[in-house]
């Protein structure tokens, strides 16, 4: 119900618009709303979802968009099942930022950013590599918008 209801106040219910395999929904500072479709890439709307335009240059198209998450300075991030994505320019281009996380290939879950643009991440899977099939567990942080990394979270259970 939830998804049909912000499906219906986002209009993505139109069959010429977006349609199944949303994952996720994020909002950036100016009223843009950016959506990420399952191995169809970000989507983004200027203006309150009326209008939908394709933002992933520099995304594979072939890669699961999980999570996004909008910083106070606009900054979006995009965590995928290849590693997490920047973009400074409201969707328009992005940059792997997510080699300092531990293993190689990572297939990120859960991402956020706080009112100060640090970017957590956890739930971070390795399928392949020195720690294939493996579930990293934690929470990492980084406080330069995804350039470098760190363990937090000690007592965790």
């Amino acid at each position: 119900m939830f998804l049909h209801t912000l499906m219906a106040f986002f209009n993505l219910a139109q069959p010429s618009a977006l349609s199944a395999d949303i994952w996720t929904l994020t909002a950036g500072p100016n009223q843009d709303v950016y959506v990420g479709k399952n191995y169809e890439g970000v989507f983004r709307s200027l203006d309150n979802g009326e209008n939908w335009a394709l933002a992933s240059e520099g995304l594979k198209f072939d890669y699961h968009t999980y999570r996004l998450a909008a910083a106070p300075d606009g900054t979006l991030f995009a965590g995928t099942d290849r590693s997490i994505f920047r973009s400074v320019d409201h969707g328009n281009s992005w940059k792997a930022v997510g080699a300092g996380l531990p293993g190689g290939w990572q297939l990120i879950w859960n991402l956020v950013c706080d009112s100060r643009g640090n970017l957590f991440v956890g739930g971070v899977w390795e399928p392949e590599g020195i720690l294939a099939g493996t579930q990293i567990f934690g929470v990492f942080r980084s406080i330069d918008r995804g350039e470098s990394w760190s363990p937090v979270g000690g007592g965790l259970p």
